[in-house]
């Protein structure tokens, strides 16, 4: 049995192998390659800064972390917001592109059943450092909430952002009654008074 393995032609046995994994190489570095080339890293990919305000404590203006960065094997583009010091959540996503000037990040609770979609403009130029939006979520009382947000490459004061937010506290749906299908006339009539 040793004189067979001694008789072998190691070199072409080795090559042959290797030859024969070669499109497993080959298409892992072109996806090394596409990943590194990919024009959504520059504009998408890093630290960014959102404020909104609060829907826990009124007139305050939170800031959070959120980290953005392209997934190697697919191709998307991934968000994780670390914990937060003061509400103890943490949040995984992803964000979907349009064909128009729109971006969708889809957030979900690390721990937590929490989901929250943002709807943020997507700039044309690729080194933005601000753009607006809105978002969407269930907030501690189970309401329905909306609320314009800002997305900033820098970090910049709370009370600078109070500039940019003043306008726009969140929307909040009352806690409807349902009845027969028919909302309680009460909560929509404030709704819309707001």
């Amino acid at each position: 049995m040793f004189d067979v393995l001694a008789k072998l032609d190691w070199i072409n046995v080795i090559a042959g192998f290797i030859l024969g994994l070669s499109p497993i190489y080959i298409t892992a570095g072109y996806n090394v390659y596409k990943l590194l080339r990919n024009p959504l890293r520059k504009k998408y990919c890093g630290k960014f800064w959102i404020y909104h305000w609060s829907l826990i404590d009124s007139g305050v203006i939170r800031e959070k972390c959120i980290e953005i960065n392209l997934a190697p094997l697919r191709g998307n583009l991934q968000i994780r917001i670390p914990k937060d010091p003061v509400t103890s959540l943490a949040y995984r996503g992803r964000i979907l592109r349009s064909q128009g000037s729109v971006l969708y990040l889809l957030l979900h609770g690390d721990g937590n059943n929490e989901n929250i979609l943002f709807v943020i403009n997507d700039p044309l130029n690729p080194d933005f450092e601000l753009t607006n939006g809105v978002f969407a979520t269930v907030d501690m009382r189970t309401a329905p909430t909306a609320g314009k947000i800002l997305l900033s490459r820098i970090r910049f004061d709370v009370k600078e952002a109070a500039k940019y937010l003043e306008d726009s506290r969140e929307i909040r749906a009352l806690p409807m009654i349902l009845a027969s299908g028919v909302i309680k006339s009460q909560s929509t009539r404030q709704i819309s008074s707001s």
